[in-house]
C-alpha cells in the first residue's frame, strides 16, 4: 500500500482517557480539570464521559488540539 497517497480525513472522532501511570495516585481529577480547560479554550467540540473524553473535529484541527493537550500534560509532569 502506498501510504503517501492516503488522503487526510475531513473529520474524525477521537476518544481518549487518562491513566495515572507512575504518579503514586489513582486520581486524575486535576488532570481532567486541566484537559477540560484546554478543550474549552481550544473551541473543540468535546464530551466528557465516565470512561474518558470524545472530541469531534476536522483531522487537522484535532492535531492542533492534541498539541495543546500534550503541552498541558508536559506542564503537569506527564
Amino acid at each position: 500500500m502506498d501510504y503517501a497517497s492516503i488522503a487526510t480525513p475531513e473529520s474524525c472522532y477521537v476518544d481518549f482517557c487518562l491513566l495515572p501511570l507512575g504518579t503514586g495516585t489513582v486520581s486524575v481529577a486535576e488532570d481532567i480539570a486541566e484537559v477540560q480547560k484546554v478543550l474549552m479554550a481550544s473551541g473543540l467540540k468535546y464530551t466528557l464521559h465516565s470512561a474518558g473524553t470524545t472530541v469531534g473535529a476536522s483531522f487537522l484541527t484535532w492535531l492542533a488540539g492534541h498539541d495543546l493537550l500534550a503541552a498541558a500534560s508536559a506542564r503537569m509532569g506527564g
